[in-house]
């Protein structure tokens, strides 16, 4: 048997971002693969029948960054964002057929449909002097101890961070073009997600001029209603799903562990209640032999039935059903 080489890795293709079509019939996942030239990846659009385990490129495939169900035979998809703004369009599975959908005025990370025709929306926001709080105290770090480079990324699970960045939620209104900030300019969203119907949008991160703390703050944004409640505060929150009018979180006081180590297990009802369900034996998260960047926040999903998650443990890893 030969020895793999290094312009193996060449070949490989890497899936992320599964998603089913409204009717089940149907996945879309990004396909991703090594690109020599420009020292990085190829990504396309895929289709999946998870009937008959058939995969194809969207006819007339072309580079995708992001994407969402419109219908069963259609799909919204953004190439990138090009002078600070995202285009999608509809894309037809039978034909590959597009059509101009909307422009989203930022640079989108990540796109979900709401219940009432608007779409949650996850861009960098730049911080300006104007963010930071009137009241708010020149910051003056012990240079003796260590050095500051504001603006330098470092690596942090994949991503590279900076200072003056924040992951930041707003809520987009395509019918009148509008984009409203839902987190605030100093808050960075570690992780979101919607509710099944696109009613709630649950959120975790902490808000923060020059040190970010790990003890997060969840809070809860109600589409009918227009408010949102801050309904867990203060501890190390890791994954967060809805499980019908119920939301699950998993957090950690990291008294015993780390950060994924055997995880607390937090139920909050649509009122707000919290109970604490237990502490789970397991480290969350596929860390066996796997691409860490999988993406999409597809290893914690919940439904009426209750809460999947992935874990690993001592021989493996494991997909977690919790009721």
């Amino acid at each position: 048997m030969e020895q793999i080489q290094l312009t193996d890795f060449l070949r490989y293709a890497f899936l992320s971002a599964p998603a089913f079509s409204p009717d089940g019939s149907k996945i879309a996942l990004l396909r991703h693969q090594c690109d020599l030239e420009t020292n990085g990846y190829q990504t396309e659009l895929w289709t999946a029948d998870p009937a008959t385990g058939e995969t194809a490129p969207l006819p007339g495939n072309a580079a995708c960054s992001s994407f969402f169900w419109l219908s069963p035979h259609a799909l919204a998809v953004s190439s990138g964002a090009c002078g600070g703004q995202t285009v999608y369009e509809r894309v037809c599975l039978s034909s590959g057929n597009r059509q101009p959908l909307f422009t989203v005025p930022v640079a989108v990370e990540r796109i979900e449909p709401l219940c009432d025709g608007r779409y949650a929306v996850q861009a960098l926001h730049r911080i300006a002097d104007s963010d930071a709080p009137p009241c708010s105290e020149p910051w003056e770090p012990d240079t003796a101890a260590y050095s500051v480079y504001d603006e330098l990324p470092f690596i942090e699970n994949v991503r590279n961070e900076v200072n003056k960045l924040r992951r930041r939620l707003y809520l987009f209104d395509p019918a009148a073009g509008s984009l409203v900030p839902l987190s605030g300019p100093l808050f960075d969203v570690e992780q979101w997600t919607t509710d099944a119907a696109g009613r709630r949008i649950a959120y975790f991160g902490s808000s923060y001029e020059h040190v970010r703390s790990q003890q997060l703050d969840v809070f809860v944004y109600d589409i009918a209603r227009r408010q949102q409640e801050k309904v867990m505060s203060a501890i190390y929150a890791r994954k967060l799903c809805f499980m019908g009018d119920d939301l699950m979180v998993a957090a950690t006081d990291m008294q015993e562990y780390g950060l994924y180590q055997c995880p607390d297990w937090f139920l909050i009802d649509a009122h707000g209640a919290s109970r604490h369900l237990g502490r789970s034996p397991y480290v969350l998260d596929n860390g066996t032999c796997t691409d860490c960047a999988y993406g999409s926040g597809n290893d914690f999903l919940g439904d009426e039935s209750g809460c999947y998650a992935t874990a690993t443990t001592r021989y493996g890893s494991q997909i977690l059903h919790i009721d």
